[in-house]
């Protein structure tokens, strides 16, 4: 579910305290007057394009009146950042935030409270860039400024633990999160009224806390309280109202009161609809929560058309390799093989699978380990393999999805590890003399295409951004080839297709992975789907040869070539259920995910 994060709102009376004393002296302040209600007034239209227009001349102007390092300056700066940082235009928003902070710094100090709330602004922005590392670095340095120099119950410092809470929520951190949002509830009840709109946010951003903790008796109450305040103080279908109206779908549709979920989350795309536009992203997530009721529910038929729709709208807004692209495509390729059309699943799931590794070798490397971390915490990467894997595993029979899951398991194992290795070995070569320029370019490119895919799309110009990361994107893959040319490892190929594991395989050699894996069953009811945990395995053989090549027929039935070890023979009978009659081979084998003994492919790991 979507969380309302509030950037701390710096104090705007400094700079209307310098346009009276400069009304006083008929050089400007009228001006500046006039542009900062202009902005306020586009801001709160969602004419966001036109009030960083109106911005930038303000803060020109205020650059004019009271100087370049005037902390009415900082002030503007912090204004305007947040309007880029609501366009996902990250890499403003962020020169901006820190020239406000050296400002503020250099002329009230480290510590002065003003300096804190920019800290905290610069923290939500790390933490929208998946920055997690720096995010809490920053949100920890801004709570404890604020704690010391204000009172416990100032409402700026309920900002502040509002935005660390948040940030601990998406690292799963869920202990850490509860104590800072019940405390900020508290700030903002004593001090706003128990039915301000900044109420509101706090009673949903904690009901979200407890659905995501499964505490859902503790969470509707709160969800309901909060839907009553947006509706009683902005407007039934202000936007914000959608916020509580999906919470309380999801947590209907986990309760199994299904005819309560679909009554709001209706509501809530009606509203988001109506207010937002039909092609907003947010858009794309109720259609997402009304799709993933109806699969729970068995209406396939009716699940089909907002999962579409969601895919289109995300692919339009974010690009095809987008994580959330990902999350709606792997519902769609679920429902298909739920309705028997598991190759269209198949498909789709091979899709994701080599979209996620994109992701994975091009954008994770940049991150931190905790970052890495989060990213697998907030998306569901490992369960998207899982669930490929068993379409796999209940189709065995099936050459074509066999052959596409024996590479997604090739692919599909120990991600983290991966990038992390390759995040590593890249910051070494930096310093090579052979390497270093072309690491530096990869690390350089990357960066700047995880800050353009973490962003949100500016209303308008989704289409400059798609081409800006495909162009980075071709950019990332030709820098990364180079490397690997020159003898680098920090730039492992995209993907790894099974034809060419055959082809390096030596023609005595027989390579066999095993999966562990909980089988989702997709044809199940919806609470039966999940299955015990159990052992998939896939050989794979060296890629046949001309029949002028192959030696004399030897003796049939066995899984074995001349001159394989006898480990890889024992790993052949991991499934001592079946046997491999006639003509089958070795190649036909290697096609296929099957189900193995537990016991067999234990004992096979233990000889490894």
């Amino acid at each position: 579910m979507k969380k309302q994060a509030l950037a701390a709102a710096l104090v705007g009376g400094m700079l209307l305290a310098g346009v009276g004393s400069a009304r006083g002296r008929g050089d400007g302040g009228e001006e500046v007057l006039e542009l900062l209600r202009r902005t306020e007034e586009l801001e709160k239209q969602g004419k966001v394009d036109e009030a960083i227009a109106v911005r930038e001349r303000l803060l020109d102007k205020a650059k004019q009146l009271y100087g370049a390092d005037s902390t009415k300056v900082a002030a503007q700066m912090s204004r305007l950042a947040r309007l880029h940082q609501d366009l996902g235009q990250y890499d403003k928003a962020e020169t901006l935030l820190q020239w406000s902070l050296k400002i503020y710094e250099d002329k009230l100090g480290k510590d002065h409270p003003y300096a804190a709330l920019v800290l905290d602004s610069l923290a939500v922005l790390y933490r929208d860039m998946a920055q997690y590392k720096k995010a809490k670095a920053l949100h920890l340095r801004s709570v404890k400024i604020l704690e010391d120099k204000l009172e416990k119950s100032h409402p700026d410092l309920s900002y502040a633990l509002n935005n660390l809470a948040l940030l601990y929520q998406d690292m799963g951190e869920y202990e850490k999160a509860e104590p800072l949002l019940r405390r900020a509830l508290k700030i903002r009840e004593d001090k706003l009224g128990g039915d301000h709109p900044t109420v509101g946010t706090s009673l949903n951003n904690l009901a979200g806390l407890y659905s995501d903790m499964g505490q859902y008796e503790k969470a509707e109450p709160l969800f309901r309280r909060s839907l009553k305040i947006y509706e009683d103080k902005l407007d039934k279908d202000h936007p914000r109202v959608a916020l509580p109206l999906v919470g309380l779908g999801g947590l209907y549709r986990a309760t199994k009161q299904y005819e309560k979920a679909e009554s709001v989350l209706l509501r809530a795309l009606k509203v988001r609809e109506g207010r937002l536009g039909k092609d907003h992203p947010d858009v794309a997530g109720s259609l997402n929560g009304l799709a993933r009721l109806y699969q729970a529910t068995g209406r396939h038929e009716k699940a089909e058309p907002p999962l579409l729709r969601a895919v289109k709208l995300l692919e339009d807004g974010l690009g095809k390799d987008h994580p959330d692209v990902a999350e709606s495509l792997n519902d769609l390729a679920e429902l298909r093989a739920g309705r028997g059309k598991v190759s269209q699943a198949a498909s789709m799931f091979d899709r994701t699978r080599r979209s996620s590794r994109h992701h994975l070798l091009a954008i994770l490397p940049v991150l931190t380990e905790r970052d890495h971390a989060a990213f697998f915490q907030r998306t569901n990467a490992r369960l998207s393999l899982t669930k490929g894997l068993s379409l796999g595993l209940a189709h065995k029979g099936s050459a074509d999805v066999a052959e596409l899951s024996a590479s997604w398991l090739i692919n599909g194992k120990a991600p983290e590890q991966e990038s992390l290795a390759a995040a590593e070995l890249a910051s070494r070569e930096i310093t090579d003399p052979a390497l270093g320029k072309l690491s530096g370019r990869l690390l350089a490119t990357r960066s700047r295409l995880a800050r353009l895919t973490f962003s949100v799309p500016e209303p308008g110009r989704q289409k400059q951004r798609l081409e800006q990361i495909e162009a980075l994107t071709g950019e990332e893959q030709d820098l990364a080839k180079q490397l690997r040319q020159a003898g680098s490892k920090a730039a492992p190929p995209e993907w790894l297709e099974v034809a060419g594991i055959r082809k390096l395989l030596p023609a005595d050699a027989v390579l066999i992975d095993f999966a562990r894996l909980e089988v989702f069953d997709f044809e199940a009811k919806p609470d039966r789907q999940w299955q015990p945990a159990r052992y998939g395995r896939l050989g794979h053989s060296p890629q046949r040869r001309r029949e002028s090549d192959r030696p004399r027929p030897g003796r049939q039935g066995r899984c074995r070539r001349q001159g394989v070890p006898q480990r890889h023979r024992r790993l052949g009978q991991a499934d001592p259920g079946r046997r491999r009659e006639g003509r089958e081979g070795a190649a036909e084998a290697s096609r296929r995910l099957v189900e193995a003994d537990p016991r067999a492919a234990a004992a096979a790991h233990r000889q490894e």
